[in-house]
């Protein structure tokens, strides 16, 4: 193994197995498992530049690619969730800015409701109230209705 003279034994525990290595040299494999799992933790942050001692076989380098293939893998992961976070953060923008205009414009026909004049397309047309010999219409009035329910719907 590669830290060294040890014993092991495998036994199974309750539905796992369990490797259990002892190695003779404490200090020696302490070492090589630090080293180990510097490497290990190192593994994000690394530009794919694991290189393997030769004389370790095909089969490490088969392991260290499936290594890199699942960081890889990983990598990607976070990229689309902080993607979709970017989505999700301008849809919310988005919503928020059409409630504030949907509130703007709520206020702006409630607040000229009992107005008897209503400037529309920037003060190019104005509506006035219709006074005939018997009646009066107040067309700002019916306007601003109008403008209601079409926007409810």
């Amino acid at each position: 193994m590669w830290w060294g003279p040890s014993e092991s034994s495998v036994r199974r525990v309750g539905a796992g197995t369990v490797l259990e290595v002892v190695p003779k040299s404490g200090n020696e494999a302490l070492a090589k498992v630090q080293t180990a799992l510097q490497i290990y933790l190192a593994l994000p942050e690394s530009s794919n530049q694991i290189s393997v001692n030769a004389s370790c076989g095909i089969e490490a380098e088969v392991r260290t690619q499936q290594l890199l293939s699942v960081v890889e893998h990983l990598r990607s992961q976070l990229r689309l969730s902080q993607a979709l976070v970017e989505v999700r953060e301008t849809q919310i923008s988005m919503l928020h800015s059409q409630a504030q205009q949907n509130a703007f414009d709520r206020n702006a026909v409630l607040n000229g409701r009992h107005a008897d004049e209503l400037s529309v397309l920037d003060g190019t047309l104005k509506i006035h109230e219709y006074k005939g010999k018997f009646f009066t219409i107040n067309l700002p009035r019916v306007f601003r209705n109008i403008l209601t329910y079409v926007r409810r719907t």
